[in-house]
């Protein structure tokens, strides 16, 4: 199986268009396939509810493929490779259970999401091993240098400690 790609405006960025089939019984979707994707090591789940928002996080070792199996996500991804003409470009996009793609994000790249409903479950894979907190890239969610249009349901979204913390791009070295 060789799953269709499509490009979005970052490049290294793409969809991945997921082959499924429908019947009465309901669906069945093929999420990966390790002969395209041989990179992929780690599976890692976020469960969030109702305007809670992940990120931006990123480092320079991990691949990440990324789908929305519950709910609805406002998905962020940034372009954090200072040697690209792309450097802090970004693509923001809403993904849900009935959208029928995952997202690839290169290493050097940040991502976060934001839970539009009462529930998200946010799978991703990772190309590599667990890269700790401490030796990832956090940037603060609304860092004015990006300008990032997050669709905030309430006023301030549901954040970790990390995030709360997350330096904005200037103060980065």
């Amino acid at each position: 199986m060789i799953f269709k790609r499509e490009n979005l405006e970052l490049e290294g960025v793409y969809k991945i268009l997921l082959e499924n089939f429908s019947d009465e019984r309901g669906q069945i979707i093929n999420l990966f396939d390790q002969e395209q994707f041989p990179q992929f090591k780690i599976d890692k789940l976020t469960k969030s509810t109702r305007n809670v928002l992940r990120g931006l996080h990123g480092d320079s070792i991990n691949d990440k493929l990324i789908y929305c199996l519950k709910g609805k996500i406002h998905l962020v991804v940034v372009n954090y490779d200072k040697d690209s003409p792309q450097y802090l470009k970004k693509v923001q996009l809403d993904i849900d259970e009935n959208s029928n793609f995952a997202v690839f994000v290169p290493r050097n790249f940040l991502n976060g999401h934001y839970c539009l409903s009462g529930t998200c479950l946010f799978y991703y894979k990772w190309s590599e091993s667990y890269v700790s907190p401490e030796k990832q890239i956090s940037v603060l969610w609304n860092d004015e240098t990006l300008n990032i249009n997050w669709p905030l349901i309430e006023k301030s979204p549901v954040l970790s400690l990390r995030d709360k913390n997350s330096k904005r791009i200037k103060e980065i070295k």
